[in-house]
């Protein structure tokens, strides 16, 4: 709920605001008048205001300086203007005060419905990000001051070397580690926490920083008031490990309710307040020189994961369930030689409306990594097909060397999804663009002949454009009728004519100047095209 200060030096134009306003869909509740800045400051001193609107022309204090007030004293309510003048150094002046809005009487009160939507939820996002903000400078100071480094390496040589099968070493480790000795004596819990996106951009600083908001979120939802630790054990995946003393294991269902329903209140807040994706995959408990089995189990769960996001998933409930061969058998049935076609074609819409449809069936099922990089190389295949068909390189068809191939699109079906969608645009749109540019290419094409006739061939006018000789051929027999190398031989006999009729260039001469060096075969190439000789055309039509 809202509250709204108008503010005005004319009662009517207060009484106005505040009646043609439908303040309840905008979830306003309050309403305050003031009818000079001071009243209007006052106001703001005894009231909580989240948006304020008031006129420029006011005795004493005018709009534009309560505004410069509201921004020292309350930076984050939007300030919105009403002027009966159109005057350029007040809209000068507004823009300068980062004014929300600046509005010409007669006010139309629809259109200021529409300003107050706007403010409201630009106010939103103002706030949401100074939290944000202040959630990051906290952690971050928290973790400049400390990182549990220890534990964190203990469980890292645990997972990655091995040696958990081993009582002697372990024991070293522990006491090395300072690590509580009796963790031998208790069953771990892993969980595993895969970070899948993050919907902010970060760099690796902020990103490493942001994992330790979250892991720091985990141990309060997770751990709670049992004994443990969360680690981060490599970029995006952090391990919350519950140690358990054999009086907790009776309870083993009742803990498991309780976990799954812990990692749904993390998840939920990854997504509201940390800005990503997060997926938990729940282990099964085992004693300590078991762990690292359990670690190689859950990445592969996670790895073969590519429907579920923002999910729960328990490493005991999910063996075997990934096949193949059904999706596999679905995915071959595609006929993407019709799809290239339709790109080819430009049928965006039916094209998208069956990826569409592909991906929608591949959801109704567990589907295997295997299937998601078999359709990824299948849309790779079909786009670097087509690029070569056009005589072009897939890069400038595509217009982007990181979309054209993007690994981090297999991670799961919706973001393969969203790839070979925004791919097949860029696919449509390079061609597009590309039959744009024919008449443009053509052009080209028969300046550069006639400027080279005595030289010229089909591959030096090909590079000469930078296309694919074969491509160019089809391309200009498209566009004009005549393949290029009958269109070459028409522009050297044409010239021929020219020389012949206006010039006494020797006929010899003539024919080395449009790359005939061998008389006899020109002689033969002009009667083809002319019907007589040289000599006969010469004598018959020289002015």
């Amino acid at each position: 709920m809202y509250n709204v200060i108008i503010v005005d030096d004319e009662w009517y134009a207060v009484q106005a605001v505040k009646k043609r306003i439908n303040w309840f869909e905008l979830n306003v509740t309050g309403i305050f008048e003031a009818y000079d800045a001071d009243e209007a400051m006052e106001q703001c001193k005894a009231y909580h205001i989240d948006i304020m609107i008031c006129d420029i022309e006011m005795p004493g204090s005018n709009g534009l300086e309560l505004c410069k007030w509201m921004n020292e004293y309350y930076p984050l309510t939007p300030c919105i203007l009403v002027t009966g003048h159109a005057s350029f150094e007040y809209a000068q002046q507004a823009i300068h005060l980062n004014v929300f809005e600046y509005i010409l009487k007669s006010v139309d009160y629809d259109q200021l419905q529409q300003v107050f939507a706007r403010a409201i939820a630009h106010m939103e996002q103002e706030r949401e990000a100074q939290a944000f903000n202040q959630l990051y400078n906290k952690y971050y100071k928290l973790w400049e001051n400390q990182k549990p480094i220890l534990v964190e390496r203990f469980w890292q040589d645990i997972f990655h070397n091995g040696i958990g099968q081993y009582r002697q070493p372990i024991n070293a480790m522990l006491t090395a580690y300072h690590m509580p000795g009796g963790l031998l004596a208790k069953q771990i819990w892993p969980v595993m926490l895969s970070i899948e996106q993050w919907h902010k951009e970060f760099d690796s600083r902020d990103e490493e920083i942001m994992s330790y908001a979250l892991r720091n979120a985990a141990e309060e939802l997770l751990i709670r008031h049992l004994e443990g630790a969360v680690i981060q054990e490599r970029p995006g995946i952090l391990f919350a490990l519950l140690y358990l003393d054999e009086d907790d294991i009776p309870s083993a269902e009742l803990l498991a309710s309780r976990l799954k329903e812990d990692c749904q209140m993390f998840i939920h807040a990854c997504n509201r307040y940390f800005y990503c994706d997060v997926s938990c995959y729940v282990g099964d408990m085992k004693p300590l020189p078991q762990v690292t089995n359990v670690y190689h189990a859950l990445l592969e769960l996670e790895h073969n994961n590519v429907t579920r996001m923002n999910s729960v998933i328990a490493l005991s409930e999910m063996c075997g369930q990934w096949q193949h061969s059904e999706n596999g058998t679905y995915v071959s049935s595609i006929m993407w030689h019709n799809w290239m076609e339709m790109i080819d074609m430009g049928k965006k819409g039916v094209l998208l409306a069956q990826i569409n449809d592909t991906f929608a069936r591949l959801q109704e099922k567990p589907v295997h990594i295997e299937i998601v990089k078999a359709i990824y190389h299948s849309f790779l295949h079909l786009i670097y097909h087509l690029s070569h068909k056009r005589g072009i390189s897939a890069q400038k068809l595509i217009g982007s060397e990181k979309l054209l191939e993007d690994p981090a699109s297999v991670k799961s079906l919706s973001k393969l999804q969203h790839w070979a969608i925004r791919l097949v645009n860029q696919a449509i749109d390079g061609i597009n663009n590309l039959d744009d540019d024919h008449s443009a290419i053509i052009g080209k094409v028969k300046h550069y002949i006639e400027e080279h006739l005595h030289e010229v061939t089909r591959e030096q006018v090909a590079d000469h454009v930078y296309l694919n000789p074969a491509y160019l051929s089809r391309l200009f027999k498209k566009e004009t009728g005549l393949s290029l190398t009958e269109y070459i031989i028409a522009a050297r006999i044409n010239r021929t004519k020219t020389l012949l009729t206006t010039s006494n260039i020797k006929i010899g001469d003539i024919g080395a100047s449009v790359g005939y060096d061998n008389f006899s075969y020109f002689t033969k190439i002009f009667k083809k095209m002319a019907g007589v000789t040289p000599q006969e055309y010469r004598k018959k039509y020289q002015i």
